[in-house]
C-alpha cells in the first residue's frame, strides 16, 4: 500500500497500518506522523517537510529512508534498545538522524 501523489496535503497521520510501505509525492507536506507501521520503505518528494513523528515500540533500527529526508525536527518514540543505539554519536542509527537540527528521543 501506499500514499502518494496528493500534491495539496499539508499534514498527515498514519496509524497502525502495517502493509503501508510507500509515503511520495507529497511536495507541500510539512508535518507527518508516523505510529506503528514498521514496514514503511520509503518516504520521498517531502521537500517541505518540517516535523517528522515515528512512533513504534518493535522497531529495532531506524527507517532507511531518514537519511534523505530533512525535516527541521523529529520526534522519535522507541524501545530501550534503540534509544541505548541513539545515545551514542556516531553510531550507524545515529547516523541517520545527525543531519537533522531538532531530537526529541523518548523511551516507550
Amino acid at each position: 500500500a501506499s500514499v502518494e501523489n496528493f500534491p495539496s496535503v499539508v499534514e498527515l497521520d498514519v496509524f497502525d497500518c502495517p502493509e503501508l510501505k510507500r509515503i511520495n509525492g507529497l511536495f507541500k507536506l510539512h508535518k507527518l506522523r508516523i505510529f506503528r507501521c514498521p514496514n514503511v520503505e520509503v518516504l520521498e518528494s517531502v521537500p517541505a517537510l518540517d516535523s517528522l513523528e515515528l512512533e513504534d515500540a518493535t522497531m529495532e533500527a531506524l527507517p532507511g529512508y531518514l537519511p534523505g529526508v530533512n525535516p527541521r525536527y523529529l520526534s522519535l518514540y522507541c524501545n530501550a534498545k534503540l534509544y541505548g543505539s541513539l545515545s551514542s554519536p556516531g553510531s550507524s542509527e545515529w547516523n541517520k538522524i545527525s543531519h537533522i537540527g531538532k531530537h526529541n528521543i523518548v523511551l516507550l
